[in-house]
């Protein structure tokens, strides 16, 4: 029988787990369980379980977190290095081909962006291209 602890039961239990062969606590925030009908009646009885409505579907994967900016692809596009986190820099870094090295401070990794930032700016002259 499919089972939950019953909202007005404060309290917590160990469930006997066979295949593991150790107790698995319960409690009112445990996912639904299989128990047997026997004990179920008589845990339901001194108001410890409830029957639960369907086992819950699997829980959906984390949302990623948010991706940090990549490196523009215009050098000359206005990148706020400022308002960035140290992981997110690091990300830009990558963009750039810019490999972090271990002890490298945010500020270290800010100004080899903005040397990359430099090196890739397109040189412009007055010549008609090929």
């Amino acid at each position: 029988m499919l089972a939950k602890v019953s909202d007005s039961y404060y309290g917590s239990f160990g469930l006997f787990d066979p295949e593991t062969k150790s107790n698995k606590l319960k409690t009112r925030e445990s996912a639904p369980f299989d128990i047997d009908d026997a004990l179920f009646n008589r845990l339901s009885k001194e108001g410890v379980l409830a029957k639960a409505d369907a086992k819950p579907e699997k829980a959906e994967k984390k949302s990623e977190p948010p991706k940090a900016p990549e490196a523009p692809e215009d050098p000359g596009e206005d990148l706020d290095l400022e308002n960035l986190t140290y992981n997110e820099l690091k990300e830009v870094a990558k963009g750039f081909g810019i490999s972090c090295k271990v002890g490298m401070s945010k500020e270290d990794v800010k100004d080899a962006i903005r040397e990359a930032m430099e090196d890739d700016a397109p040189v412009l002259t007055t010549e008609e291209p090929d």
